[in-house]
């Protein structure tokens, strides 16, 4: 059965101002700076772009099949800027959605990489709702196939997302998305530049009552509310003509309802617990996603470079109905799993011999701290799994503590062999 989709209604405004500092003078103005007079006086923009192309030969796409994203599609889909990013992946060719939400890449369930102009972005903990929002995105590809040497990390496949670039002028945006089920999707966004400083910020809320899909056939599920926070920033600046650092932040706040199926029967007997009405359950779950990212980017020479430290937290918090979870499944497990991410990671990309030969090489370490705590309620049982007793024990599942290590390096070469014949090898 598939979810019931929400009729929306979207609201917005746009607003958005030029002052002096953003307006160049005419070349032949008495105002206009010298010949020789560096670019990055000339207009931020100018050089943000030029950082920008060269940011893009860093991540080659040579061999892989490629399905591109542009800011354009995403605004002509029917929900367009309020599109679940997993709703905007779906339209590319072999991937596909199971009841919870959750991508499959031509056949390999998650073991998908997320990349950020160009930097990693640790995944999340599975869960139902979605890290990331559309309205970060300029341009998103998804890369699959035969990837190159850069991408080893994660083979199912890319997810690489341009953001949104800060305009000549400063402004922003308000909307709001509402419709059926109590769908309510207030939004904002911040752009501009200031001097050398260019930053774009955006962040939204989202509550509707199908947070989950329906595991009944009527219209309305029971207790399946939903509210979602997610914002996301880009700031940098410009320290001249060919160094541009930067810092990106996300965060997301799902809350779900566990919807419920009325007219099921108790399978277990607890003590002091005649009977149970499953459209009476009340469990939830929380997720949450938190990353930062502080990144060097440029060139010098004929080299193009970009080297980031991070650091991710995500967690999801299971919340069980006690009484509820152990008639019907004989269990009731308090759930919270963490992890925390430190990352590492740099590229470069350097032309030779005439520009026939690009050379890319990098190196990227990450070091994860797992965290897993699930304290449960279970009723005693035999060696068959046969209910022995009606009350419940504490069965305490704590995981160690470990400190998960990745190390990788890559050295690959996209050689030019002619106008239409590229070898990339590494």
């Amino acid at each position: 059965m598939k979810m019931l989709k929400p009729v929306l209604a979207t609201l917005g405004l746009v607003f958005a101002h030029a002052s002096l500092a953003d307006t160049q003078p005419a070349a032949d103005s008495p105002d206009a700076p010298p010949q020789g007079q560096s670019s990055t006086e000339l207009g931020t923009v100018e050089v943000s772009a030029a950082l920008d192309r060269s940011r893009d030969t860093l991540s080659p796409d040579i061999g892989a099949s490629q399905y591109v994203f542009e800011r354009q599609t995403i605004e002509q889909l029917p929900l367009g800027d309020s599109t679940p990013l997993n709703q905007i992946l779906l339209q590319a060719p072999g991937v596909v959605q199971d009841s919870y939400g959750q991508l499959h890449v031509r056949g390999d369930h998650a073991d998908l990489q997320y990349r950020i102009n160009g930097i990693i972005i640790p995944e999340s903990i599975s869960g139902f709702g979605q890290t990331l929002d559309a309205r970060v995105v300029e341009k998103m590809q998804l890369l699959t196939g035969a990837l190159p040497a850069q991408y080893g990390y994660r083979t199912a496949g890319i997810v690489e997302i341009t953001s949104k670039p800060a305009p000549d002028m400063s402004g922003g945006s308000i909307g709001i998305t509402t419709g059926s089920f109590g769908t309510f999707n207030p939004e904002f966004s911040l752009y501009g530049n200031e001097g050398r400083w260019s930053y774009f910020l955006t962040g939204n809320f989202l509550e509707n009552d199908v947070g989950i899909e329906n595991p009944t056939s009527s219209r309305n599920a029971i207790h399946d509310h939903t509210d979602q926070n997610k914002g996301f920033g880009y700031i940098s600046y410009l320290l001249d003509d060919d160094a541009r650092p930067s810092f990106m932040f996300g965060t997301t706040n799902n809350r779900f309802q566990i919807p419920d199926n009325p007219g099921q029967a108790p399978a277990y007997a607890l003590n002091g617990v005649d009977t149970f009405d499953s459209s009476k359950l009340d469990e939830r779950q929380r997720e949450a996603t938190d990353f930062g990212v502080l990144a060097l980017q440029g060139k010098f020479g004929d080299t193009n470079y970009q080297v980031s430290v991070g650091e991710r937290y995500t967690g999801v918090k299971y919340t069980p109905d006690p009484i509820g979870d152990l008639v019907f499944n004989g269990v009731a497990a308090d759930i919270d799993r963490s992890n925390r991410a430190d990352t590492l990671q740099a590229d470069f990309s350097t032309p030779i011999l005439g520009g026939s030969h690009t050379i890319r090489y990098g190196l990227y370490a990450s070091g994860e701290r797992p965290v897993s705590n699930s304290p449960s309620l279970v009723f005693p049982a035999d060696a068959d799994g046969n209910q022995t007793g009606d009350t419940p024990i504490v069965i305490v599942d704590d995981a160690p503590r470990i400190t998960a290590k990745t190390y990788g390096v890559y050295l690959q070469d996209e050689w030019n062999l002619t106008d239409k014949l590229t070898v990339n090898y590494g």
